[in-house]
This record gives C-alpha cells, sequence and structure tokens, in this order.
C-alpha cells in the first residue's frame, strides 16, 4: 500500500507541474482563464498518461533492474529501449492528431509543413525523455538506497558474529586461567580449594548471563573483576599484594560486559612471574570521570619478557573494544621494574546499539 501510494504520488505531482506550467504558460489562459480551457488541458494530459506510463514502468521497472543484474545482455537491452520509444512516439502522435485535437479541442490540423513535423516529434520525444528520466533517477536513488542498507546490514551481522565470537574466545580463556588456580590450591591447600570453586561457579553465572546482554551496570562488572582477584589472591596467598581501588563509580554507569577482564587476566599473567625474591603488588585503579572510564593496572615486570600483545585476551580486548568503543585508548609503559596498561574509554561513545541492533 505504501508503494502505491508513493506511485499515485508520483504521477499526480507530474501532471499538477504540468498544468501549471502548460496554463500559466499560454497567453490564451492567462487572458481568459476559465474551467473549459483547464478541463481540456486536464483530459489531454490524462490521454497522454496511457503512454507516458507504460513506458516509464518498462524502462524503470524491466531495463533499469536487468541493466545492473544482466551485463552480458546489454546490448540486447538498449534494443528494446529504442523499439520502445519509438513506439511511444508514434502512438504519442497518433493520440495528439486523432484523438486529443478533434475530440478535446475541437481542431483538424490537417497536413503540415516537414519541419513543424519534425519539431513536433522532437517534442514528443524530449516531452516522454523527461519522466523516464526523473522516474529512471528516482529509481536509481531507491535502489542504491537499498543496496546501501543490504550492506549495512551485511557488515552488522558480520560485526556482530565477529563480536559474538570475540566473546565466545574470553570465556574458554578465562575458565582455562581459573581451573589452574583451583588445580594450585588444591595440591597446596585443599581447604581453600573449596572456596576457589565457589568463586569460580559465581563468576561463571555471571559470565554466562552477563555477556548476553549489550551492557551491564559497572557495578557488576567491578564485582566480578573483585571476585577474580580474590580467587587469584587464594592462590598466592601472602606472596602477592592486590590493591583494587575505585573512585567516581556511580549506580548507572554501564560498560559492555567482561571488557576490562583481560587486562586483570594479563597483569595477574605478568605480575606472578615476577623476581620471585621481590615482593609482587599489583594495583587496580578504576576512575570514572565526566563519562570517560580509566582503568589503570600496574603489576611487576616478568622476568619471562612476555610481549604485551601476545596471546588470546588482548588480542581478543582491542578487537572488541574497536567494535565497541571505536574512541578507546589503551596506552602501555615500563616504569622501572613496573609494568602499567592504562585504558581510557569514553562509555558514551559505545557503539553496540547499532552493532548489535539493541
Amino acid at each position: 500500500m505504501k508503494k502505491i501510494s508513493r506511485h499515485l504520488l508520483f504521477w499526480i505531482s507530474y501532471t499538477v507541474i504540468l498544468l501549471y506550467n502548460e496554463l500559466f504558460l499560454s497567453a490564451s489562459f492567462s487572458k481568459d482563464p476559465g474551467m473549459v480551457l483547464f478541463l481540456q488541458v486536464l483530459v489531454a494530459h490524462l490521454i497522454l498518461l496511457l503512454v507516458k506510463i507504460p513506458l516509464v514502468y518498462f524502462i524503470a521497472g524491466s531495463i533499469l533492474p536487468d541493466w545492473f543484474q544482466n551485463r552480458n545482455n546489454r546490448v540486447l537491452l538498449i534494443f528494446k529501449m529504442i523499439i520502445a520509444f519509438i513506439s511511444a512516439v508514434v502512438l504519442y502522435r497518433v493520440l495528439i492528431h486523432q484523438v486529443i485535437w478533434p475530440f478535446i479541442y475541437g481542431e483538424n490540423q490537417g497536413e503540415m509543413p516537414v519541419l513543424q513535423f519534425i519539431a513536433r516529434i522532437l517534442y514528443s520525444v524530449m516531452d516522454l525523455l523527461l519522466v523516464v528520466a526523473v522516474a529512471s533517477a528516482i529509481q536509481l536513488l531507491i535502489h542504491r538506497r537499498n543496496q546501501d542498507k543490504k550492506e549495512k546490514e551485511l557488515i552488522r551481522e558480520r560485526l556482530q558474529a565477529e563480536l559474538m565470537q570475540l566473546k565466545a574466545q574470553v570465556n574458554p580463556h578465562f575458565l582455562f586461567n581459573s581451573l589452574n588456580t583451583i588445580y594450585a590450591l588444591i595440591k597446596s591447600n585443599p581447604a581453600i580449594a573449596g572456596n576457589a570453586v565457589i568463586m569460580l561457579s559465581s563468576i561463571m553465572r555471571y559470565l554466562l548471563h552477563g555477556t548476553r546482554s549489550g551492557r551491564v551496570l559497572l557495578s557488576e562488572e567491578l564485582e566480578m573483576l573483585k571476585n577474580y582477584s580474590d580467587l587469584q589472591q587464594l592462590r598466592f596467598g601472602n606472596r602477592i599484594t592486590i590493591e583494587f581501588d575505585t573512585f567516581g563509580i556511580y549506580d548507572q554507569a554501564k560498560i559492555a560486559p567482561v571488557i576490562l577482564l583481560s587486562l586483570v587476566e594479563n597483569a595477574f599473567k605478568h605480575g606472578t612471574h615476577a623476581d620471585p625474591e621481590s615482593p609482587i603488588v599489583i594495583r587496580f585503579k578504576l576512575l570514572l570521570e565526566n563519562e570517560v572510564l580509566t582503568f589503570t593496572t600496574e603489576n611487576p615486570l616478568s622476568i619471562l619478557k612476555v610481549e604485551v600483545d601476545s596471546g588470546i585476551g588482548l588480542k581478543n580486548l582491542h578487537r572488541q573494544l574497536s567494535l565497541l568503543y571505536p574512541d578507546y585508548d589503551l596506552k602501555v609503559s615500563e616504569h622501572g621494574n613496573i609494568f602499567r596498561v592504562e585504558l581510557k574509554i569514553p562509555l558514551n561513545s559505545y557503539a553496540g546499539n547499532e552493532l548489535l541492533g539493541s
């Protein structure tokens, strides 16, 4: 119904413009504007629509789509278009000479000079070309808009699938590290290992439900990170000191789930491989100011010299951030024997609503 309405609007607008131009450019109508002349011109144009409408839909509705889909058949399409135009011009002139002039205007043109006949043929061609060109331009614009819409949808679906795959990679990676932690606890302290299993089940419950949402409350994400830190504290005991400071967090602040977990894992991965003779202090600082979240991790340099961008975690993080928070800033630096990572995320730059269709 909407499509039919658009087509009716086009032909009504086209007819109104033609009527306006012909009537107000006519000296006789300007001198004596009357209903008779108005009706004569209106009926004449409605009769000519019997030629224009089929020609327009044949060119714009049939030839143009085939032109883009069948590139090897374009010679045949050009031939069809020429035949259609010639037929339309002939029918156009027949209607004017045999119907419109004698029955609408009550005139008999009789024979006319060759130059005048050619001029009228050219007028007919230009009249038909104009309406076909306008209709074809509209059709091309609609086609281009639909193509852009399809391309954007395909890109959105591809990026959405990639994001889901990235999220799916995080959980097994995290679970593998956590199970290693619990395995080490079972060997060293079986009693504490039971508490670790409870902590892990709480974290896994959050990962199972939280990652289904586009965003979660920052306070919930923070609680999950603290639970993971507590799990690591159980594993390493007094060997490490964990400092977790937060500033400016408010109740309604939201963030994409599990987006910070890779940095926390990375801090423990590097920090716990530091010089065993030195105290291990791992610091986390989370600051929310003017809708910009700054998350900083500090840990001792690893004696294994693992590259910061190696492994699944941080590569995954970079890609997720580029999809969800394109304006993010991630800096890595070393200060003495301290390895420092600073991530800044403008929370209001979240692009997941469009990406995930939420």
